[in-house]
């Protein structure tokens, strides 16, 4: 009887950790790259312009963080750990200069604009 029940405690738990995968891969499929910090940089009629700070870069981002009021929405609790290995192992900071992935807020430091890059 005990065999029997940790074979299907395996079982279980292998297919609940299936479905948590899938279903962030379900999720995060729309993610985009957005900035990390932005700070101040003088613009070109010497008005202050927000704009993303170059040593931080993008971070990938699988669905909003944030809700509408501010709020940190549960999901990015509930995904964390899988947050964090997509983004060393697949969408690392390196792979938002392929253009194959969709950008929030990129900053074109020539003409000092914002724009939404979407993939090629």
């Amino acid at each position: 009887m005990k065999k029997n029940f940790a074979h299907a405690t395996r079982w279980i738990v292998a297919a609940l950790l299936l479905i948590y995968t899938l279903s962030y891969l379900g999720m995060s499929r729309n993610g985009r790259y957005e900035p990390q910090v932005f700070g101040l940089l003088k613009g070109p009629d010497d008005q202050p312009i927000l704009a993303p700070k170059a040593a931080f870069g993008y971070e990938w981002c699988p669905f909003e963080r944030y809700s509408e009021d501010g709020t940190i929405r549960l999901k990015s609790v509930f995904y964390l750990p899988l947050i964090g290995i997509d983004k060393k192992l697949w969408h690392t900071k390196d792979r938002m200069e392929t253009k194959r992935y969709r950008v929030k807020d990129y900053f074109d430091y020539g003409t000092m604009t914002y724009s939404d890059l979407e993939p090629k």
